[in-house]
């Protein structure tokens, strides 16, 4: 008769014949003894009491991930960190996975009516205009140089074509007695301002040109009239010209307008030879995808959800940091500025040789040097910023235009005696759970979803780090050379927000503050801070955190640069 198993045993072998240990138990005894360098262990024994640490925890989740096809957050990995709780862990989860495949959510083709309640998307948005009607509106602007000879009528033909081809381009919000929908019109009709500044000195009519380019951003666009999407052309000179592009945030994200660009260029190309236009309606429509995504948020995933945010939601502080202004409100931040840097090519290429050795990406590289920034500025170990990832994961889905962006909170308590390398892997794990399994913070999705309004979460969006797509080469007309402008900003925000991107070779670097909040001279320190830990980064990679630079001083992080310190610069200004 086999005897009971106490919580103590030790299995030095194990044998295929053990009725007393389970599959996966067994699976986990030879993982943890190759891992862990052990000859025996016990069921009981922690993890993190014989030899593991953060770093192999993340290894070890790598490998239940491939094995049973399920995530494993490190929080839950952690509060089950002996085989037998991580065994009965895993077989519950398995279980629910297979009976749900949930991993995530298929857009099916149900029949949407004309007119449908606002999204979750639209509802902020829309009440903000009716409350406040001077507020700027969130608006995604780009610009362009064309030279060459080209066709404006025609460009304002091809906007059109594609415009009409997206249900969301032609949405706009309306009232039906007291409650607000959305109604998707038959058609929509996109104006092409043109002007024509050649007659002016060409440096006077390119600036003309940029200052309306910033003032795209602050424009206001009522979201009960079509369209939601304003153009502009302007002469600079015989065969040369300034294009503005600007939609409105509720319909498009940085992912469509990349796609908006890419098919007005085909269809350009095709009108300009003669051919008929061969771009055709997305398989599925926007509605059809926010109906997909909500239900998938409040079926089976969500007692996984909510589980993963209240354990991220653990331990929150409300942090102050020391470049802020002492006297200020959320509501007179009125607008942020941005700066645009690029990298010089040098240290450009550093930090691409890094990442390709470390196999990190470089927004995970940006995060790892922002995190430790947070944490010197702050003396603490926990640091958590946010950050907004697209939710594309199939085909289908990148037809779509629409705004199909979610929030991601990436929290992680920092080891002091971690290397940089380690927190960047660690990190690189972290990135990877919230993002390809879409543990994701829809705004206001539903009650059970973190309120970022809350002093905790409104607090943790004083940092911010995201990575843009490369807008520079997805519009193409053809016998016309077009060079993308690099982009202006003032919007309402209360955020340093970090934005990684790239303009054809160069790798850019904008930041975002609002002026009202943070003091130009922190920023400006802030800057030099993050050069300087990229440079230790880069340098010394294995360098352990405690042995970065303290940044608490208040005074010493709003002092002015020396002269000296701007000389070791690896960012130097983009102007326009």
């Amino acid at each position: 008769k086999a005897l009971k198993v106490p919580d103590d045993d030790t299995y030095d072998i194990v044998t295929k014949r053990d009725t007393r240990v389970s599959r996966t138990e067994r699976f986990l005894i030879k993982q943890w003894k190759q891992l862990l360098g052990l000859k025996s262990l016990s069921l009981g024994t922690s993890f993190f009491e014989v030899g593991g640490h953060s770093l192999k925890a993340i290894q070890l989740i790598y490998i239940l991930q491939a094995k049973y096809h399920i995530e494993v957050p490190l929080c839950e990995f952690e509060e089950n960190d002996t085989i037998r709780a991580l065994a009965k862990w895993i077989d519950r989860h398995s279980k629910e996975s297979d009976r749900s495949k949930n991993q995530h959510f298929e857009i099916r083709p149900v029949a949407v009516p004309r007119i449908n309640p606002l999204c979750y998307r639209w509802k902020d948005a829309y009440f903000e205009q009716i409350s406040d009607s001077s507020k700027a509106s969130s608006l995604i602007s780009r610009a362009f140089i064309f030279k060459g000879r080209m066709s404006r009528h025609r460009l304002r033909k091809s906007i059109n074509i594609v415009a009409n081809q997206h249900e969301r381009l032609r949405t706009k919000a309306t009232t039906v007695g007291s409650r607000f929908f959305e109604e998707v019109m038959p058609s929509v009709e996109v104006e092409l301002g043109y002007s024509d500044l050649s007659s002016l000195d060409p440096d006077k009519a390119m600036h003309c040109a940029h200052r309306s380019y910033e003032e795209a951003y602050t424009m206001q666009m009522d979201c009960t009239k079509l369209p939601l999407i304003e153009t502009q052309l302007f002469k600079l000179s015989n065969r040369k010209y300034f294009f503005i592009f600007t939609i409105h945030h509720l319909v498009a994200d940085g992912a469509s307008i990349e796609l908006l660009f890419k098919q007005i260029s085909q269809t350009y190309s095709e009108l300009s030879q003669g051919d008929k236009p061969s771009i055709e309606p997305p398989r599925f429509t926007t509605q059809q995808y926010y109906r997909a995504f909500e239900n998938w948020i409040q079926g089976a995933n969500r007692k996984r959800l909510e589980k993963y945010w209240k354990a991220e939601s653990k331990d929150l502080y409300r942090y102050k940091l020391p470049f802020e202004k002492k006297h200020y409100t959320q509501a007179n931040a009125q607008y942020s500025v941005m700066e645009t840097y690029r990298f010089k090519s040098d240290w450009s290429k550093f930090i691409d040789d890094f990442c390709k050795k470390q196999k990190v990406s470089e927004y995970v590289f940006l995060l790892t040097v922002v995190q430790i920034m947070i944490s010197r500025y702050l003396n603490k170990q926990l640091v958590y910023v946010t950050n907004h990832t697209n939710t594309r994961r199939t085909p289908p889905e990148s037809e779509i235009i629409g705004d199909l962006t979610s929030s991601v909170f990436i929290k992680h308590r920092l080891v002091a005696s971690d290397s940089f390398v380690e927190l960047a892997r660690q990190l690189k794990a972290k990135v990877y759970e919230v993002t390809e399994n879409n543990i994701l913070g829809s705004p206001r999705l539903s009650s059970w979803e973190p309120n970022i309004d809350e002093p905790g979460f409104k607090a943790s969006r004083h940092f911010s780090v995201m990575q843009s797509p490369d807008f520079s080469s997805s519009l193409t007309l053809p016998g016309v050379s077009v060079d993308a402008v690099p982009r202006r900003k003032r919007t309402t925000d209360t955020k340093v927000c970090l934005v990684l991107s790239t303009l054809k070779e160069d790798r850019i670097l904008e930041i975002h503050y609002p002026p009202k909040i943070f003091l130009r001279n922190g920023i400006e320190r802030m800057s030099f801070n993050l050069q300087w830990f990229i440079r230790l980064a880069l340098n010394s990679p294995e360098l352990p955190l405690n042995q970065f630079p303290k940044l608490a001083d208040p005074k010493s992080a709003c002092q002015r640069l020396t002269k000296k310190e701007k000389a070791t610069a690896i960012l130097e200004p983009v102007t326009t």
